[in-house]
């Protein structure tokens, strides 16, 4: 599930792609009580409209699930990673019995050889171990492959050979980049602010009863999608993440104790003006004076994502919320008989 956001109107399409990371950008994640890593995940958003999210490329922090990292282990004060001691090491110490389960999780002898031989043409290949945060498996997420099945249970390999540049993108959960996006979209919208028309002369900017008061949002670049609809969309490159969010609006609601209505995105931003036709704009006819009445314009959102991190496809939903409050003086006008 997201975050619980309050958030209101947005007017964007925006499809967002993440570009490679290459580990610099990892941590220690306090999220996980230190059993993981949090990533730095660079994302480049872009935006039909222009709107709410603006485009441009932005780095989130997401908790990694899992992640390679360099063997860690020594052979008499020797790094493992290195690949002839890697060779070295796994060829001299076999695993027997139950824990030879373990060498499923090694990679082949050929391709510890053919790394080593690389290694001694000049290539900088090193050795890394794959790891995850409790409660994951990297075998289940996708992120290793299978090195064999022992007594019905499934091992992954735990052990790849990487080049400089090459080491593939620590792994993070879709719920956790659909939440990130997300929070920032919510940060970028503004509450819908309102102004209307009748205003009568010398009365504080009063409209009148019974007369059909026309409201509209001034700050729709801000407040309201075009078409009452935000979708993002999300990968990370080499890894096999990628989401798609879709947040639709509601209509903006326009409440006071004397009167209310609700009005499509289209109406609720279409201006008072010279020339402009009444029947395409939203209005509210108040039934009853006051000083100033409280009215108040909403707008609720409806979030719902999908997408995949190597598990299976997955959902999250949620509901959003805007809203502003103003006062509106409402007086009787006296037209009298002759």
């Amino acid at each position: 599930m997201l975050r619980a956001i309050s958030i209101t109107t947005l007017a964007v399409a925006a499809a967002v792609a993440v570009a490679p990371t290459a580990h610099a950008g990892m941590g220690d994640d306090t999220t996980n009580g230190g059993s993981g890593f949090s990533v730095s995940v660079r994302v480049t958003v872009t935006s039909d409209s222009g709107k709410i999210v603006q485009g441009g490329t932005r780095t989130y922090s997401v908790p990694a699930k899992c992640w390679w990292e360099p063997a860690a282990f020594t052979i008499d004060g020797s790094d493992v990673a290195d690949p002839a001691t890697f060779e070295k090491y796994m060829n001299e110490n076999p695993l027997q019995g139950h824990a030879a389960a373990g060498m499923l999780a090694r990679p082949s002898g050929e391709e510890m050889a053919r790394v080593s031989a690389a290694a001694k043409a000049g290539q900088a290949y090193r050795w890394y171990q794959v790891e995850c945060r409790e409660g994951q498996n990297a075998l289940d997420a996708g992120y290793t492959s299978l090195g064999g099945e022992f007594m019905g249970t499934r091992i992954g390999i735990a052990y790849r050979a990487f080049l400089p540049g090459q080491v593939p993108e620590p792994l993070v959960a879709v719920e956790d980049l659909a939440e990130e996006l997300w929070d920032e979209a919510q940060q970028q919208i503004l509450a819908p602010t309102l102004e209307h028309n009748p205003k009568v002369s010398g009365t504080n900017g009063a409209t009148v009863v019974n007369l059909p008061t026309w409201f509209w949002v001034t700050n729709p670049g801000n407040s309201l999608a075009d078409d009452g609809t935000l979708t993002l969309t999300a990968s990370v490159p080499g890894t096999p993440v990628n989401m798609r969010l879709v947040a639709t609006s509601s209509d903006v609601s326009i409440n006071s104790p004397a009167g209310s209505t609700s009005c499509p995105v289209d109406k609720a931003q279409y201006a008072y003006g010279a020339g402009k036709v009444e029947g395409n704009a939203c209005t509210v006819t108040f039934d009853r004076s006051n000083a100033g009445w409280p009215v108040t314009a909403t707008v609720t959102w409806t979030a719902n994502w999908t997408g995949n991190d190597g598990t299976g496809p997955q959902s999250g939903t949620d509901s959003l919320v805007r809203s502003t409050t103003v006062n509106v003086p409402v007086v009787e006008v006296q037209v009298p008989n002759r």
